[in-house]
């Protein structure tokens, strides 16, 4: 089928990014949303969510670019 591999690719990205890392930040109590393979989040908590990102992506192992 050849919608199979783009529905498990976003599966798999709403696992990480709302199922893992939204969920980890919004329990340390910052607000967030999610922009497709992207969190948002206000200046203020950059440098506090950026370690919980890197936190979790090394718990995952996953290999990413952060900006």
């Amino acid at each position: 089928d050849d919608g199979a591999f783009p529905i498990m690719l976003q599966k798999k990205e709403s696992e990480i990014f709302i199922d893992g890392l939204m969920k980890k930040v919004k329990l340390r109590g910052y607000c967030c949303f999610t922009r497709h393979d992207s969190i948002v989040v206000s200046k203020n908590n950059e440098l506090a969510v950026r370690k919980i990102m890197e936190d979790y992506f090394r718990e995952i192992n996953y290999k990413c670019k952060i900006k």
